[in-house]
């Protein structure tokens, strides 16, 4: 059970960014970050502060905070971490000149870090009473189950706010007054507690203008930028074939909402039991799948031997790439995670205009080879590496 450790853990229940500035221009800023990354085969606070302040003209660095909810990176006064995803989205980055594969790298984050409120807006072509709609039977369904697996009051008053769109009415943000020490005096006498200690209670899904106001445009930027929706007739092709793959792999309720359970590497490192969530938990490269098909690849479920080949080359570049991108971690970087390769490697077939074969069965395969040059690990965290053997 994850329940009363970190918090950031109670995202995999409830796929949503909190943030809501610096949401626009994803695209272009998430390739900027990438340029300077790569230039320079590091990012440091000062690169960050160059590019907040100098190149997108932005009086603070807030837009860090939605840059670590999307798994870019994490910053604090006296450095800034890459995360992962700022290692897909470089070596997608370099792939093309037309952002080809940047496009999916982005696409998987905003799904796995805010698909459920992502791919419900745009499951809704961004009308606030259709995704009120949607929002609101995904939250009751998702509430329903855990309160079946978690049954004490106090863990499900905290699943309540954790699956759920907050709202701090009270919050007079920093337009409003702030009080004096002399202000917050208390002026009236201590009374008696008489409600429960146990907690807050189960808050009701109450999805406020305010939130709409600041969700919904944002998101139907990205959707447009992404390819996924168009101005003026709605979802496109591509973005009806992400939701048909969706679909198929069971992630779209009878509501119609879309639903996002752990992820299998999820769901191993935090020893949660997967029957609990109704067969509906997704394995890593059916999330890469999406990502993919919505930014217009073609999937197969075989494989070739140019597959293969094709495949070992574009590992032993990316891996090149990989070790590059962080110098100071280059002694730690000997392998390339699958969480990085499965994106980039079939971002790298769809650039190159190919149709993207199953990589999960073509590496199962090549892990069979003994004459392979590649050397395939497992791993808990990360799903898997792969290594390339010395000659």
């Amino acid at each position: 059970m994850i329940i009363g450790g970190d918090a950031t853990q109670y995202q995999i229940f409830m796929r949503k960014i909190g943030w809501s500035v610096g949401l626009e221009s994803t695209l272009e800023r998430v390739a900027d970050l990438c340029d300077s990354y790569i230039s320079e085969g590091q990012l440091t606070l000062s690169m960050w502060q160059r590019l907040v302040h100098e190149k997108w003209g932005l009086r603070n660095d807030n837009i860090g905070d939605f840059f670590y909810g999307l798994g870019l990176i994490h910053r604090s006064r006296a450095k800034l971490d890459v995360l992962p995803g700022l290692d897909v989205c470089a070596i997608a980055r370099g792939l093309d000149s037309e952002c080809i594969g940047l496009r999916a790298a982005l696409l998987l984050l905003i799904i796995e870090h805010d698909g459920e409120v992502f791919l419900n807006a745009l499951r809704a072509s961004f009308q606030e009473v259709e995704f009120v709609n949607l929002l609101s039977n995904l939250i009751a369904y998702k509430r329903h189950v855990l309160f079946q697996i978690y049954r004490a009051p106090e863990i499900q008053s905290q699943l309540g706010r954790i699956v759920g769109i907050e709202r701090q009415s009270s919050n007079i943000g920093g337009a409003g007054k702030a009080k004096s020490l002399s202000d917050s005096k208390r002026s009236e006498p201590l009374t008696k507690r008489t409600d429960s200690l146990r907690g807050p209670g189960i808050p009701p899904v109450d999805i406020s203008e305010d939130y709409l106001r600041k969700v919904l445009p944002r998101r139907r930027d990205w959707a447009i930028t992404l390819g996924l929706f168009q101005a003026e007739s709605g979802l496109s092709e591509t973005g009806s074939q992400l939701f048909d793959h969706l679909q198929n792999i069971g992630l779209v309720l009878n509501t119609g909402a879309t639903v996002l359970w752990p992820f299998s590497h999820e769901i191993s490192r935090f020893r949660i039991n997967p029957t609990q969530f109704e067969g509906k938990v997704v394995d890593y490269w059916d999330l890469v799948k999406a990502a993919l098909i919505g930014s217009g690849s073609s999937v197969r479920d075989t494989f070739d031997e140019h597959d293969r080949v094709e495949f070992i080359e574009a590992v032993r570049a990316q891996l090149e790439v990989y070790r590059s991108l962080n110098r100071p971690k280059a002694m730690l970087r000997r392998e390339l995670p699958l969480t990085v390769a499965y994106l980039t490697i079939g971002a790298a077939f769809r650039v190159a205009g190919r149709d993207v074969p199953c990589l999960p069965d073509l590496i199962n395969a090549e892990k069979q080879r003994d004459d392979s040059p590649l050397e395939i690990r497992s791993s808990r965290n990360s799903i898997g590496g792969i290594l390339v053997r010395s000659k």
